[in-house]
This record gives structure tokens, C-alpha cells and sequence, in this order.
């Protein structure tokens, strides 16, 4: 497992945690423990690791994925800014059930069972954000689930496009901008389609002048528009 260097800048980490903190005794704990910056491409941890740290993103994105029949790659949820992952710790004697991998590089907490256990008791700021965070990802599971129910290929990476921008989205004016969004295979195995898929359904969406995208960025012009083509 590649784990990454401490967090050299320190006095960066305090805008941060103000982005997803606001009271000031957790604040204040957060703001002693050890930083860790991710590369792109490292893995926080891997399958049959053991499960002894819950981590929260402050910066960057972070895939947690499973091998699927054939070797194939299934991406489970993509963890943005602000969310908790890693929670297996949680079990005593619990090992990694799925790879956590940074998709860009990333600036992350970790905290050990008996510290997160310890903060989440006496600390209400931060249990509050833990009960928060949590809600937050069951409710994007069940979306996800709902999409692979009921929506098909085209519809799922549609679904995908909507909750990236509205849990990662720049607004710009009328458009919305997403910066170093995941490449086409990553969004093939969040969404159970193929890449070929994502590119064919994202270049027509460029064509119909919904969205244009690079390497880098997603910009989407109309996504009232957008929403539109997936309701169900």
C-alpha cells in the first residue's frame, strides 16, 4: 500500500477545515492531528487490508472500488471533499472489503478507532459532521441504485454528470464548471456501463451543446436541461 507524506504546510490546513467545521472545539482538536497528502494514484488502502483508520477527505477525490467478475473493476462511490470513508475500522477485527484510491491528489485525516470513537463521544461539532457525512453518502448509494434499477446506459452516465456537479460543481454565471473530473473508464465503472458508452453519450451531449469537456474539466451550459433527460 503506497501512504503518503505528512502534510508539510500546516498553516494551509486551517481554510480546510473551516470549509466543513465550524465549531470551534473541533476545529481546534483537527487542527493538531497529523495531515496526509496523496499523489494521484496511490492507494489509501486495499482489499484484505486491515480495517484500522477512518479517514476524511479535506481535498482532492478519492474512488473506492471492487474487483468484479473477470478481474473487471467496479467503482462503488467516488468520495468528495468533506466525507468520511474507511468506517470497516469502526468493527473491531475487520479487514478492507474494497481499494481506496486517490484520483487526484488528496489532503486527508486519519484517525485511528479509538480517537474517532473518542471525538465523536465528546466532541457534539464533530459527531454532528460524522452524522452528517453519513447521511450524505447513504443518500448518493441509494441514487446510485435507483439508476441502476430504473435508468438506462445513456440515462446512468446523464445521472452520473447531475451528481458530480451538484456535489462538486462551480456555478458560473447560467453554467456550472467541474474541474479534474474522472476519466471516461472511471466513469464506466461507477456507472456499470462501458467507455466506449460514457465517450459516445458525452459527445452528444457536447453536440446538442449541453456540456463541453477536456482532460481536465466538465463544463455543463444547461442543466436544468440536463435533469430533464433522466427524470423517471
Amino acid at each position: 500500500m503506497q501512504m503518503s507524506r505528512q502534510f508539510k504546510q500546516r498553516e494551509q490546513s486551517h481554510p480546510l477545515l473551516e470549509k466543513f467545521f465550524k465549531d470551534a472545539a473541533t476545529l481546534s482538536l483537527l487542527a493538531k492531528m497529523p495531515f496526509l497528502e496523496c499523489d494521484k494514484n496511490d492507494h489509501i488502502y486495499t482489499i484484505d487490508d486491515p480495517a484500522d483508520k477512518v479517514y476524511f477527505l479535506l481535498d482532492g477525490a478519492v474512488k473506492l472500488s471492487i474487483s468484479g467478475e473477470g478481474g473487471r473493476e467496479l467503482t462503488k462511490t467516488i468520495i468528495n471533499p468533506g466525507l468520511f470513508f474507511g468506517e470497516l475500522a469502526l468493527v473491531e477485527n475487520e479487514v478492507r472489503r474494497d481499494t481506496a484510491t486517490a484520483l487526484e491528489p488528496c489532503v486527508i485525516i486519519p484517525f485511528s478507532r479509538e480517537k474517532f470513537l473518542s471525538m465523536v463521544l465528546k466532541n457534539p461539532g464533530f459527531g454532528t459532521s460524522v452524522l452528517m457525512g453519513s447521511t450524505d453518502k447513504i443518500s448518493r448509494m441509494e441514487k446510485k441504485l435507483e439508476s441502476l434499477l430504473f435508468l438506462d446506459t445513456k440515462s446512468r452516465i446523464i445521472a452520473y454528470l447531475i451528481e458530480l456537479v451538484e456535489s462538486r460543481g462551480e456555478r458560473i454565471g447560467y453554467e456550472w464548471v467541474v474541474r479534474n473530473i474522472a476519466t471516461h473508464q472511471d466513469i464506466a465503472n461507477l456507472t456499470a456501463t462501458s467507455r466506449q458508452s460514457v465517450t459516445t453519450a458525452l459527445n452528444d451531449l457536447r453536440d446538442a451543446g449541453i456540456i463541453t469537456f477536456d482532460r481536465r474539466r466538465l463544463l455543463v451550459r444547461n442543466l436544468d436541461k440536463l435533469r430533464k433527460m433522466v427524470e423517471f
